[in-house]
């Protein structure tokens, strides 16, 4: 992955994480109390399934939608209500 892929990746986990949990994923470790910890690590299983259902959804709207570009790809994960 190069580092631009690594960046877009993160800005849509964000976007993901904001969007059933009304948190970034840096407010949501901060919450949790977590430095260098993984954060999927340290999550309930209500939550990972809450993460799950987000990131299917994000991902089915996307193949249905096809963007062309990553401001696009933006737009569909905030989108997702949970």
């Amino acid at each position: 992955m190069t580092k631009k892929e690594g960046v877009h990746f993160a800005t849509l986990t964000d976007i993901i994480t904001q969007a059933w949990a009304g948190k970034t994923t840096k407010e949501y470790k901060i919450l949790k109390g977590l430095k260098k910890e993984n954060l999927r690590d340290n999550m309930t299983n209500t939550e990972l399934i809450l993460n799950m259902l987000a990131e299917a959804s994000t991902k089915d709207i996307s193949q249905a939608v096809n963007p062309e570009t990553f401001e696009d790809s933006q737009k569909w994960p905030s989108k997702v209500e949970m």
